[in-house]
């Protein structure tokens, strides 16, 4: 059971220990909540994240609230930005932050363990978006973040070329190097990762594949396995003859496109499921799944962009400032 009366204490000696290890290479902290899920609106299906309802009927949710209340409480008077947005999840606006400041040209560093995010990784013009697991130690970064690393760390820093890395370095040290290098990093593909939730559906969050029969007294559920979406993934990408992104699901010709290759490599030969239907269940995932503005009703990206503007104007936090002393 979890109790109101766990102490908070472990919680920000766990933020205070991973802020110090990062405070080499970042320079401002934001915190975002959750709040009722604009999804949990539209989804008719079936329930989202319902199924984990029954995993958390141990937990004491006025003591869990209580926890997060004092927690965010305690890092506004750090200093450190708290965002929260009716309707909007977490996962929401770390993408709405990221987006807004990857457009001002500022690299962003997303500490979570939720692999989910790993879509919104990029690299432009040595603007970067990457992902911090610590309790894996493991850092995600796209291809294009890759190379860049490669180069850095191949690359001889002189007085010349000091301006022309990825992050703030010295002569003598260079913090975001020291910091790749004492971690694991994986490569991640962020629009394979988009398009095998959107297609195969994500369990941990109870959203069904595009193709889905629930189970009989006769006869088993039938789905999209891992294996199927890969195949239907690089059948897809060939007859596109080309990499892809998003906005690809905006794209009729090409959902038309993709509707067929289901149909051909998952071999449906169900006459009551038709192409309609998995056109229709396609716009529905890719709404649920898609961390893009485009995906997120209107209101809710307004709510999100006035939230960040508000929390930008606030004085960023000094990280080397913050010790335990400081907070208890």
């Amino acid at each position: 059971m979890f109790s109101a009366n766990l102490k908070l204490s472990p919680v920000l000696v766990d933020f205070v220990s991973i802020m110090r290890q990062l405070n080499p290479i970042i320079n401002d902290v934001v915190f975002v909540e959750d709040s009722h899920s604009w999804r949990k609106e539209m989804l008719l299906q079936q329930e989202y994240k319902g199924n984990r309802k029954k995993s958390q009927d141990n937990i004491d949710r006025n003591g869990f609230s209580t926890v997060i209340s004092n927690f965010t409480e305690t890092l506004n008077s750090l200093g450190v930005k708290v965002s929260q947005v009716d309707r909007s999840e977490g996962d929401d606006l770390i993408s709405a932050w990221c987006n807004v400041l990857f457009n001002d040209d500022i690299s962003t560093l997303i500490l979570s363990t939720d692999k989910d995010l790993t879509q919104l990784l990029k690299c432009v013009n040595d603007v970067h978006i990457i992902q911090y697991s610590a309790i894996q130690d493991k850092l995600y970064v796209c291809p294009e973040s890759k190379q860049e690393i490669d180069k850095m760390n191949n690359r001889e820093i002189t007085q010349e070329n000091l301006f022309d890395e990825l992050f703030t370095i010295s002569i003598e040290n260079n913090p975001f190097q020291n910091f790749v290098d004492s971690t694991c990093v994986e490569v991640v593909y962020p629009e394979y990762v988009r398009f095998t939730k959107i297609v195969g559906g994500d369990t941990s969050d109870n959203i069904f594949p595009v193709y889905y029969k629930p189970a009989t007294e006769t006869t088993r559920s039938k789905g999209l396995g891992i294996k199927t979406v890969d195949k239907i993934y690089n059948s897809f990408k060939n007859l596109l003859g080309c990499e892809f992104d998003y906005h690809i699901y905006s794209n009729d010709d090409a959902m038309k496109i993709l509707c067929n290759t289901i149909y051909e490599v998952a071999n449906i030969k169900d006459e009551e499921f038709t192409k309609r239907m998995l056109f229709e269940n396609i716009k529905t995932n890719t709404s649920l799944v898609s961390l893009t503005t485009e995906s997120i009703p209107t209101e809710v990206v307004d709510d999100m962009l006035k939230n960040i503007e508000c929390e930008r104007q606030k004085k960023s936090l000094i990280i080397s400032k913050i010790t335990k002393e400081s907070i208890f």
